[in-house]
């Protein structure tokens, strides 16, 4: 499974606010009521959609301490999950987007890269990652139809 040419848009939640920022809309987002069973421990799920079944989010754990990025390519379920632990909250989530910044810009080039090839970015770049199948259907491929 490679990615091509698939524009991933992350919004900070932490933006600067400005008037042009006023005009940007939401994320579409799960609630609460939508989530898996598997889900609910988490908090977040603000989600862009890549293009070829892709789809990005990501989430923080309720009790703290874990944010996580997650590429998902929805028809078969592969994920690649990126987090980062062990520092503060704002730490965590900046070190996330650190992590993240190489795996966003590789899936933006004209080069094809593995799920795989993400996740070693992204460790290269200090934070954990794995690639596997989700055992069950996540809530924004759901809304998407898959």
């Amino acid at each position: 499974m490679t990615m091509r040419s698939s524009s991933i848009a992350i919004l900070a939640a932490g933006a600067l606010a400005c008037p042009a920022n006023a005009l940007t809309p939401a994320m579409p987002q799960c609630s609460r009521a939508e989530l898996a069973p598997q889900e609910t421990g988490y908090e977040g799920y603000a989600y862009s959609i890549a293009g070829n079944g892709f789809v990005s989010y990501e989430r923080r754990l309720l009790g703290g301490g874990r944010w996580e990025f997650i590429l998902e390519h929805c028809p078969s379920r592969q994920r690649l999950t990126v987090f980062v632990t062990g520092g503060d909250e704002s730490l965590n989530r900046q070190s996330l987007y650190n992590a993240i910044a190489p795996v966003l810009a590789a899936s933006e080039s004209e080069k094809a890269y593995t799920l795989q090839d993400l996740g070693r970015l992204a460790r290269d770049a200090g934070a954990e990652a794995g690639v596997a199948r989700a055992g069950y259907l996540s809530c924004v491929c759901a809304q998407l139809g898959y």
